[in-house]
């Protein structure tokens, strides 16, 4: 096969082809050595490890990659090699995105261009986004923690409130920046400055390292795809800062509140704050946030106000924005929120049926699909999904758990999913033997397990773990060493 690669014209008024989008990944690939991707982020080289592009109809690309084996057909662009396959021999398309996926003896990134086909940029973005993501995971001194913690404050109401404000400022300045009115974006950064000391007053320290982390991780993924993009102007005035202001506003709107507040506004704010370090031309805000120095905490170290100037910039801004107002919506919708939650709660303890926890394997790349009624956040980071349809598989397809209209499904911060389904219905095998609820008072040990309920169906193989039933609840953990696939 020969693939005849051409870039996009500067008119997006036709969808691109498949080879268009293979052309520009190749592209953007290619050029993140150049001096313009250097300053976008001094050492984030997507070249330095294979880059695998899928398509629904089952085409892969790769990048980067120097195959062993199978039937791969190559083509040349830019004097760079570029294999095409239709036939996945090793599990490629098994799962959307995949950050370190083995194949020949290498660690490759793998990314499903056509999941999300408008707007024409969004998917080049997100590659790059997730794509920067692992750059993050080896050079990020936040990302070699062990523990995150948790975030505390996702049902206060004025921490919600002076968010909303924060939020609201922020797009302000990056208005302002987009029309080069300098004086009023610094007036907008100020005002921002003085909220945020008061709101992040409010917080205990692990809350503040919860925001700082998410705003480093997520917001400057954002950071560096919109300034990619913007460099090779594919997609013209769609991207950079007006993504940018268009993620603000959408983020402002969400009616969730609280996954915001864990989760959504620090993609806008924490990508805002990198903007705003550029424009105070911070010239090593990069190399310190590497370091784990925050966002924020650079932005207070270069920009500050005097006592009576945050005071009235803080004053002047609950006016303006309406923070007495914002304040009393959240307060009722925090009540409201909190009395369904409480009401869920109360529903499922008395659900007839047995408590089944099933732990993720450890080390196990991890994929979903599935619809629900509602998916809602809790205070202490878990997730509670009513009606919940849907599957969950490891990228090796050794793990695999699905949920038939499952009244209530709680996903833990601590890796668990909590359910119930009826035990009269259960149908349990351990490495091949069926035993019942009954006989497994204590602990068993397992390295092959299955589950079959009404709602529910649960394979696990080559995981040794630890099975145990005890008053009701049945657990389902792994060995930590478990060996990694």
């Amino acid at each position: 096969m020969f693939l005849c690669f051409n870039l996009y014209s500067s008119s997006l008024s036709n969808p691109p082809s498949e080879t268009q989008q293979i052309a520009l990944i190749s592209k953007i690939i290619r050029h993140s050595t150049s001096d313009q991707m250097r300053k976008v982020w001094p050492n984030f080289d997507m070249s330095q490890k294979p880059v695998f592009i899928t398509f629904g109809n089952g085409h892969i690309y790769a990048f980067n990659f120097k195959p062993k084996e199978g039937d791969w057909k190559s083509s040349r662009f830019e004097d760079k090699d570029i294999f095409y396959t239709d036939q996945d021999m090793w599990g490629i398309t098994t799962s959307p995105m995949q950050f370190n996926f083995e194949i020949d003896g290498q660690e490759a990134f793998v990314f499903r261009l056509d999941m999300m086909p408008k707007p024409q940029f969004l998917p080049f973005f997100v590659m790059v986004h997730e794509r920067f993501h692992v750059y993050q995971m080896s050079h990020f001194a936040s990302e070699k923690h062990i523990g995150v913690g948790q975030y505390t404050e996702s049902e206060n109401p004025k921490n919600l409130a002076l968010m909303q404000v924060e939020e609201k400022v922020l797009l302000n300045f990056l208005k302002a920046l987009l029309e080069n009115k300098h004086k009023e974006a610094m007036t907008h950064l100020k005002t921002y400055l003085a909220v945020s000391k008061t709101r992040r007053s409010l917080l205990s320290a692990e809350s503040l390292t919860w925001e700082d982390r998410q705003q480093m991780v997520e917001g400057l993924a954002d950071y560096t795809a919109s300034k990619y993009l913007d460099v090779f102007g594919y997609f013209g005035s769609q991207v950079g800062l007006n993504h940018i202001i268009h993620t603000m506003v959408a983020y402002a709107q969400d009616e969730d509140i609280s996954a915001r507040a864990l989760k959504w506004r620090h993609y806008g704010v924490g990508c805002s704050l990198a903007y705003a370090l550029d424009f105070l031309n911070v010239s090593d805000w990069k190399t310190q946030v590497e370091q784990n120095v925050s966002l924020q905490s650079i932005l207070e170290k270069h920009l500050k106000n005097t006592e009576m100037e945050g005071t009235a910039l803080y004053l002047q801004a609950m006016q303006q924005y309406g923070y007495s107002n914002l304040f009393r919506e959240i307060h009722h919708k925090i009540e409201a929120y909190q009395g369904m939650l409480n009401k869920c709660r109360a529903n499922f303890d008395q659900e007839a049926g047995v408590v089944i926890n099933i732990q993720t394997p450890p080390r196990s790349g991890i994929s979903a699909g599935g619809y629900s009624r509602g998916v809602y956040s809790l205070s202490d980071g878990s997730m509670l999904s009513i009606e919940d349809t849907s599957k969950i598989s490891s990228a090796d397809s050794l793990w695999n758990l699905e949920f038939k209209s499952i009244p209530y499904l709680y996903q833990t911060n601590d890796g668990f999913r909590r359910f119930k389904d009826r035990s009269e219905t259960l149908v349990l095998t351990v490495d091949g033997k069926r035993c019942q609820l009954k006989d497994l008072q204590g602990q068993k040990t397992f390295h092959a397990l299955t589950l079959q309920g009404e709602r529910c169906r649960f394979v696990s193989n080559e995981n040794p773990g630890i099975i145990y039933y005890q008053e009701g609840e049945l657990k389902i953990t792994y060995l930590t060493d478990a060996k990694s696939h």
